[in-house]
């Protein structure tokens, strides 16, 4: 509020008419987010708005450093511009010191210590001395075990310049140590969904390193990085994207028989179901089946069968879903692994065939071990599942003491789309309590969640939901139905 008030203020100096209403104030707040909120570049923003309405000048602001001139004429020389501000705080700096603030520019979403040592070539005591000259913010969050260094967006602009023909180097170079901290949390992610938070304040950087990968010719690490993010992008609720940056990937990597193509073609075969397209899904995980035979990539192998193995059975094909499932348990205690997910996959072809009690057996001796081994996705993919089996036994308050379990699980780890199937699991219950307005809602909040996540309606437990939404729909009639699902609110449960 500040800051648009200053820019106002400064405004009608120039255009006396001048006001901010509902026409203008949310490009007037833009434009300051924009320019970090820092006051010279507010007032030589406003200083615009004599040939600029605030709608043009916000779209203006990609070219801050070169739109931002023409400041008060009574300020010092370096002041007149936002750029010449800057640049006399860079001119004071060592060589040295000007070249890891180059290099941090390439980090859209700031760096973590290891990050500007390892890329940057920085140390503590460079970084110390740009903290001190204001040209960089130190940042350390509770969750972050290392402090993160982060520059205000006009800073970075202007920095990003200094880079010149080393801009290269350095953007590989930050491809390549994302890539190692991909992998590394790829595989830790396999027992505890929770280390994907290692990668939540990385997401920007890690984008920057795949357009690079991909304007610098470095088809391999491009294709290892996009192949070793499905995960992340899958349980965040960016499987469009991840899908789409696995696409591009192994446009350019080739036809090479390589592991990181194998994880690419299984990864973006996991993706592709969880967004419905099972065509594109079955294609890609045939492909990296071949793949990772020919790689020798074991886990691969597996992956891409238990992609075929849930496509067949949203396909309705029992059998092929159980032959492919049966198939990645055996991959998998070829590996030493214990099958859980396997298990949990047939239990799930169980519930689909009609045969809960089957299900409800297999579904506890998963959930019995992720709860030994504290794995907290694993034991929401048992409970979520667990608690459609009691809906189908006609255990409808057992169901719902497991669905808000799973739930609590899932929201742990950030997997929004199977919190939306946690409160599909709750509608079914009010439905069967008799609540049908509130089912309804319940419907409606969860289809918004998975909208925004991209996933299908009918993902999870499709007979449970169409049961849910038949019941309601004949107890309230098509009208009184819609306007309860429109209304749907996740809050409200």
């Amino acid at each position: 509020d500040d800051s648009v008030e200053l820019f106002a203020q400064r405004a009608r100096l120039l255009h006396p008419a001048f006001e901010i209403g509902a026409s203008n104030e949310e490009d007037v707040r833009e434009i300051c987010r924009r320019v970090d909120g820092l006051p010279l570049a507010i007032e030589l923003a406003a200083a615009r708005i004599r040939v600029l309405p605030p709608r043009e000048l916000r779209e203006r602001l990609d070219d801050r450093l070169s739109l931002l001139t023409g400041g008060p004429r009574d300020l010092p020389a370096r002041q007149q511009t936002l750029r010449e501000t800057i640049e006399w705080s860079v001119n004071l700096l060592e060589t040295h010191e000007r070249e890891v603030l180059a290099r941090l520019a390439v980090f859209p979403g700031g760096a973590a210590l290891r990050s500007a040592e390892t890329v940057c070539g920085a140390n503590v005591d460079t970084l110390g001395s740009l903290v001190d000259d204001h040209l960089v913010d130190r940042d350390q969050s509770a969750r972050e075990p290392e402090p993160r260094f982060r520059m205000l967006e006009t800073i970075r602009e202007y920095a990003f310049e200094l880079l010149g023909d080393e801009r290269p180097k350095i953007e590989l170079a930050m491809a390549r140590h994302l890539a190692d901290l991909v992998d590394a949390v790829e595989l830790e992610a396999r027992v505890s969904a929770e280390a994907l938070s290692r990668l939540d304040p990385e997401i920007d950087n890690v984008r920057v390193a795949l357009d690079a990968c991909a304007r610098f010719g470095d088809a391999e690490l491009g294709l290892r990085l996009a192949g070793s993010l499905w995960r992340y992008c899958w349980v965040r609720g960016i499987a469009a994207e991840g899908l789409q940056r696995i696409e591009q990937a192994l446009t350019a990597g080739g036809a090479q028989a390589t592991v990181p193509r194998a994880r690419a073609l299984q990864g973006g075969a996991g993706l592709a179901w969880s967004l419905g397209d099972f065509a594109q899904a079955k294609g890609l995980a045939h492909e990296a089946l071949v793949v990772a035979a020919e790689a020798g990539s074991l886990w691969d192998e597996m992956a891409a069968n238990t992609v075929l193995g849930v496509v067949a059975n949203n396909e309705e094909d029992r059998e092929a879903a159980r032959t492919h499932h049966r198939r990645s348990i055996e991959l998998g205690e070829r590996q030493g692994l214990e099958p859980l997910a396997q298990k949990l996959n047939l239990a799930i072809v169980a519930l689909d065939s009609g045969e809960p009690e089957e299900a409800k057996a297999l579904l506890e001796d998963v959930l019995d071990h992720h709860r030994a081994a504290g794995n907290v996705q694993g034991m929401g993919f048992a409970l979520l599942n667990l608690g459609v089996a009691h809906h189908a036994l006609g255990d409808h308050k057992g169901s719902l003491q497991v669905f808000q379990e799973a739930r609590d699980r899932f929201e742990a780890v950030g997997f929004r789309a199977h919190v939306a199937h946690a409160t599909q699991g709750f509608a079914a219950f009010e439905a069967s309590e008799g609540r049908f307005e509130r089912a309804a809602r319940l419907l409606g909040s969860a289809r918004v969640e998975l909208d925004e996540t991209g996933s299908p309606e009918n993902d999870f437990a499709g007979e449970m939901v169409a049961w849910t939404k038949q019941r309601a729909r004949e107890a309230l009639g098509d009208e009184a139905f819609e306007a309860a699902y429109a209304a749907g609110s996740l809050a409200e449960y």
